[in-house]
């Protein structure tokens, strides 16, 4: 994930109009799950997910990522969709 660029959220910072800091408030870091919190600006996750998705190099198959596909059924059960075309598709993750 390292190449998607995040960054670690120290806190918040309140301005005024004038644009004076008038009030911080910082997060604790590594209370509740052991880590910090990082931010992603979501075109740089995105781009991260669909290269490691649909590597090549990486463990098991790449994978198809379809657009403009409406799904009009999904059976979560069984790892199916039906789209609105008729077509549908199984995985083993959807």
């Amino acid at each position: 994930m390292a190449e998607a660029r995040g960054m670690v959220d120290h806190g918040f910072r309140i301005f005024n109009a004038e644009g004076t800091n008038v009030n911080t408030i910082p997060l604790l870091d590594k209370v509740g799950y052991g880590g910090q919190r990082v931010m992603y600006h979501r075109q740089d996750l995105h781009s991260c997910l669909i290269r490691a998705a649909t590597s090549e190099s990486r463990e098991g198959n790449p994978v198809t990522i379809r657009t403009s596909a409406k799904v009009v059924a999904c059976d979560y059960v069984n790892g199916s969709v039906s789209l609105d075309s008729g077509e549908q598709l199984s995985a083993d993750l959807m």
